[in-house]
């Protein structure tokens, strides 16, 4: 029987007992010193690995140092692909030997590993995303900080610490799905990366703007600064909070420096401006009246951008990406091909976002699932 635990101290604590230990199903019980048969403890300090109770190894970006047990030093250099997953790692004292090269399916699994000195040897544990696989029990989970994750299934082993935030989205689900673009750097938020914040935003609202119209809700989504494997500089936005018409919306951090927020209006509606952002004019009486220094707004969108010091996006119901620039007091259009309301006498296109192509109808859902049942189909007319 094996088992693992954490001590007083946080420490991970991997044991095996004697042979013929037995528990019942749920049942939990502490073993007396004569029942184990080996304990092995691994501690994190820092960027540094202990095991049982001895350094083991030094991480630094973009590299590590093995701390060998003779006291000598083994510098090794390690080669990322975009979504920060280690792919090859040299030894550096040599430059020609290599000491482990990784592939990957989309999900995590590893295939076609190498290690040089031997092939049931795990010489490197942190690999896809640049987290640590455990192979403890032979479970093969990686950590994520906030939770595990399978790479065999595909999917998280608990639920999302985001969920109520998130309900749209299964708490259970690796990265909306889709890996090979986005990343999860502590298991809550997934992220993508894009050389500049228009290039997010853009994003943004071919993703979100088809849905927003759909359900008449606005999306709300923070951009941020960050730092991709390789130390380049990029944007990303989180995924996106979901509010009712025209609710003032706002969104959690994700750890990054903030840069810009981005919402959509939701569906045309006659009487809400719903295709510029709210604050570009007053209303006097029966007329909507616009600010002569959009600096000096203190409605809703533009009051906020001002107040924050921030710029921040906008995806319309006629299809349009509009961007605030708050230390100019100017409105640019980033974009007029966004998804759109038909509905709306200004709409500039049809296009569908990659969420959702067509509107679920459950009604007819109901009745092919009633037909593939072979009962009566004609209840669900």
């Amino acid at each position: 029987m094996k088992y693992n635990y954490y001590d007083s101290n946080k420490i991970v604590i991997h044991g095996k007992a004697v042979p013929g230990q037995t528990l019942a199903w749920g049942e939990t019980k502490m073993l007396t010193a004569d029942k184990i048969q080996s304990v092995n403890t691994t501690d994190y300090w820092g960027n540094v690995l202990y095991e049982n109770g001895r350094p083991t190894t030094v991480l630094s970006n973009g590299r590590y140092i093995l701390l060998n047990q003779d006291s000598t030093l083994t510098w090794c250099s390690v080669e990322k692909d975009h979504l920060g997953s280690n792919r090859v790692v040299r030894e550096e004292t040599s430059g020609i030997n290599r000491l482990q090269i990784n592939h990957y399916y989309p999900f995590g699994n590893t295939f076609g590993e190498y290690n040089h000195c031997d092939e049931n040897t795990d010489l490197q544990r942190y690999k896809f995303n640049g987290k640590e696989l455990d192979l403890v029990h032979g479970l093969r989970l990686y950590d994520y900080g906030a939770r595990m994750y399978d790479q065999i299934l595909g999917c998280w082993t608990s639920v999302d610490p985001m969920a109520e935030k998130y309900y749209h989205i299964s708490p259970y689900v690796f990265c909306l799905d889709n890996p090979v673009r986005m990343v999860d750097r502590d298991g809550k938020d997934p992220w993508d990366f894009f050389p500049t914040a228009d290039a997010a935003a853009i994003d943004f609202g071919y993703f979100y703007n088809d849905n927003s119209i759909r359900e008449d809700r606005e999306y709300f989504s923070n951009i941020f600064r960050v730092r991709n494997a390789q130390g380049k500089i990029g944007y990303t936005y989180n995924v996106a909070s979901i509010g009712k018409p025209h609710e003032i919306l706002s969104s959690s951090s994700i750890g990054f420096e903030l840069e810009a927020t981005i919402h959509t209006h939701g569906a045309y509606d006659v009487n809400y401006i719903g295709n510029n952002f709210s604050g570009v004019s007053m209303k006097r009486g029966d007329r909507y009246i616009p600010f002569d220094d959009l600096r000096k707004s203190n409605k809703q969108d533009l009051k906020n951008a001002n107040a924050n010091k921030m710029n921040i996006y906008l995806v319309t119901p006629n299809g349009s990406l509009l961007k605030y620039i708050y230390n100019k007091g100017k409105i640019i259009t980033l974009s007029t091909d966004m998804p759109s309301d038909k509905n709306d006498p200004t709409a500039l296109n049809y296009r569908y976002s990659s969420i959702e192509t067509h509107p679920i109808n459950m009604e007819k859902l109901l009745y092919y699932f009633k037909k593939m049942l072979r009962l009566n189909p004609k209840t669900y007319e």
